[in-house]
């Protein structure tokens, strides 16, 4: 997108050292970001190498956000727990990793959280601590900001990771949720589509058909491309037997 007289336009995001990503037009420098192990990265940003006066753009959470998580809709304690990662497109994530989980640990009295992503690499289990954010604004509860966390501290720029909608299964307990990630790293600048769900009892074309009606419902504002999948085989494959007899 092009650039404003006073810096971005409102639809784009600045790395702004020391703050968290906003998404109107920041006044500051670019800053330095730091690429830490693509082989443990998910749903979050690593910081990369020194780089100059650096933007991408970004939907703004009001253009994405759904009534499911509006206000009144949807709490962020209901965040909390595990979550399993059957589908994504994060950039960072080897196409070799699968079965992503994530343990999510939503701390509302000091407005933080924090969660431990696992992937299968291979036949190698990783781990990556990410810590963030909670919004400050109760209109926006599922607009989060993040990055990894090395010795229990974050380590550069916080930057969005948006909830953007959530399903909810007959007694209204969330089931799936959808997040996007704003990436800022270098050219190519990256997006982070997600899915994540209670369950592992997926196939492969439902998986699939949700991805197609997150991208229908956000007017196709989303970077959906090379999305990757876990359904119930391939949790099977990584072992999650037991889990999958529930």
């Amino acid at each position: 997108a092009a650039r404003s007289a006073g810096g971005l336009n409102s639809g784009e995001v600045r790395a702004n050292p020391g703050k968290l990503l906003k998404y109107s037009p920041p006044n500051s420098s670019a800053n330095e970001m730091l690429l830490v192990g693509s082989l443990q990265a998910a749903l979050g940003v690593m910081p990369f190498v020194a780089l100059s006066d650096i933007s991408y753009s970004c939907p703004q959470y009001s253009e994405i956000q759904q009534p499911s998580v509006s206000a009144g809709n949807f709490s962020i304690e209901e965040f909390d727990g595990t979550w399993y990662l059957v589908a994504t497109n994060e950039p960072t994530i080897p196409s070799f990793c699968t079965c992503g989980v994530n343990e999510v640990k939503v701390h509302p009295e000091s407005g933080t959280y924090e969660y431990y992503n696992r992937d299968t690499c291979f036949t190698q289990n990783t781990s990556l601590h990410i810590k963030g954010q909670l919004s400050p604004d109760p209109t926006t509860p599922g607009l989060l900001h993040e990055n990894a966390a090395f010795f229990n501290h974050t380590i550069g720029t916080l930057v969005p990771n948006m909830i953007f909608s959530v399903q909810r299964d007959s007694t209204g307990t969330i089931t799936t949720a959808f997040t996007y990630a704003c990436l800022g790293m270098i050219p190519p600048l990256k997006f982070s589509f997600n899915v994540l769900s209670r369950s592992l009892h997926w196939k492969l074309a439902e998986l699939q058909a949700l991805v197609a009606a997150a991208n229908q419902t956000t007017a196709g504002k989303l970077d959906v491309s090379a999305m990757r999948y876990n359904d119930e085989t391939a949790y099977r494959s990584c072992g999650f037997v037991s889990k999958l007899a529930r």
